[in-house]
């Protein structure tokens, strides 16, 4: 397709038109981007996002399931759970949505942190306003993945095995947890549903992002992002082995 022209007046320099530039336009966009960077609508659109699909999946979910599932995963760590401890657990479940309200915002603003520091160690020149920029721009991928994870959830029987989801990798049949033996231990399926379609999108736009706006090698900038998403993966694959599973997720 052809790329809209760069510059003032260009859809891609308006704050609204770099949500969809990102995606079907990414170099103008991120060029556009170092020049004027913008990031807090981004923001809030990839936060609202995430949160309507932890509330369609957990809205759409068998709660006897999510009770089992929970009792098991405490019980596999050599805990007894009595019902209050249950209801309460139940309880702080149910907001997880509210709850990523605040926790979305937090981890895009360290990635983004950690984005600005490592590309000017390697000599870049960005700042946290433009990396900032970047990375939430680079999540739209994943804010089409949830609203899909919303469609589906809704679409279906009302009836979610949140222990399905978690071996699967999700709702969507887009990552190779799909692929995963029967019985394979959470960090494995956590890895395998790393190996995204969507989040591999989001890892390339990041990339081309840091590499357009911080004037660095696309081998540079694939290498930070890369080593931020080994270390992601690594961090969900510990919570997972440390606390189990239970809960749904999208």
């Amino acid at each position: 397709m052809t790329e809209p022209p760069e510059g003032p007046g260009s859809w891609t320099d308006s704050t609204a038109g770099r949500l969809v530039g990102a995606l079907v336009a990414p170099a103008p966009t991120f060029r556009s981007i170092a020049r004027r960077p913008t990031w807090v609508l981004a923001l809030v659109v990839f936060t609202l996002g995430f949160v309507a699909s932890q509330f369609a999946v957990i809205a759409n979910s068998d709660m006897q399931k999510v009770r089992q599932a929970t009792v098991e995963a405490m019980e596999a760590r050599g805990q007894t759970v009595s019902d209050e401890q249950l209801a309460q657990i139940e309880k702080f479940q149910k907001l997880g949505p509210a709850c990523s309200v605040v926790l979305a915002p937090i981890i895009c603003l360290v990635i983004g942190l950690l984005v600005m520091v490592l590309a000017n160690l390697l000599g870049g020149e960005l700042s946290f306003h433009g990396a900032m920029g970047v990375v939430t721009h680079a999540l739209m991928p994943m804010v089409i993945a949830y609203l899909l994870t919303a469609v589906v959830a809704y679409a279906g029987s009302g009836n979610l095995d949140p222990t399905e989801l978690q071996r699967s990798g999700g709702l969507l049949t887009s990552n190779l947890a799909v692929l995963a033996p029967e019985g394979a231990a959470p960090a494995v399926v956590v890895v395998l549903a790393s190996i995204d379609l969507f989040q591999i999108w989001a890892l390339v736009l990041m990339a081309l992002g840091v590499s357009l706006a911080g004037g660095l090698s696309m081998v540079a900038a694939g290498g930070i992002v890369g080593l931020l998403w080994v270390l992601w993966v690594g961090a969900l694959a510990a919570l997972l082995t440390a606390f189990g599973g239970g809960a749904p997720g999208g």
